[in-house]
């Protein structure tokens, strides 16, 4: 594993390229407690027509992500994000506005 080398006032030494080392102390595990996202969905995209949801079935869903997460043992784990776009409904309660977007979560392909 190498990296830029940092001198001894801690900047980085652009262009001198060195080994790292990695301490290898016993760290107990940590968990995944947040994660941040930003997504573009294409608002051009229509509702899908197959319902139920079926992750196993992408006519069900309009886009999917996938991320690994850590639980409080360190097991990774991954949790897949799938993206439904709604159909508008103005006389709904609370009405469905345009290009409103479900999300359902997995996590090792089981609903949380």
């Amino acid at each position: 594993l190498q990296g830029y080398a940092v001198g001894p006032n801690g900047q980085l030494q652009n262009g001198v390229v060195t080994d790292l080392k990695v301490e290898r102390a016993n760290q107990a595990p940590q968990a995944t407690s947040s994660i941040q996202q930003s997504y573009n969905l294409n608002s051009t995209l229509k509702p899908p027509t197959v319902t139920p949801f079926d992750p196993s079935d992408a006519a069900t869903y309009n886009s999917s992500s996938s991320l690994g997460i850590y639980d409080s043992q360190g097991n990774s784990h991954t949790m897949s994000q799938f993206f439904i776009k709604n159909e508008p409904d103005p006389n709904a309660t609370p009405p469905i506005p345009e290009n409103s977007w479900t999300m359902k979560v997995l996590i090792d392909g089981v609903n949380p």
